[in-house]
């Protein structure tokens, strides 16, 4: 019975945690978008020496971007153009 109980806790925990990951969930490698009051280094290293509104390339974890420089919070970012959150 005890082997049993384990057996499903740990299928819960696997299940529930692939699924955050699939919804997106916040957080580092949590398949979401990044938090925009931390942008990534590599988005706004890809707008250093340019100005809002230019083009950009960034690598990002699914391949590199084409997007166009956006300030966020102050700070001029690479922004995607296939980015889910385009406020």
């Amino acid at each position: 019975m005890r082997k049993s109980l384990l057996t499903v806790m740990m299928f819960g925990l696997i299940l529930g945690t692939s699924y955050a990951q699939v919804q997106g969930g916040d957080g580092p490698g949590a398949g979401g978008p990044p938090d925009m009051s931390h942008p990534p280094q590599a988005m706004i290293d890809a707008c250093k020496d340019k100005s809002e509104g230019d083009s950009c390339q960034v690598n990002t974890p699914m391949g590199d971007k084409s997007g166009q420089c956006t300030t966020k919070n102050n700070q001029l970012i690479c922004l995607p153009a296939d980015f889910p959150d385009r406020t």
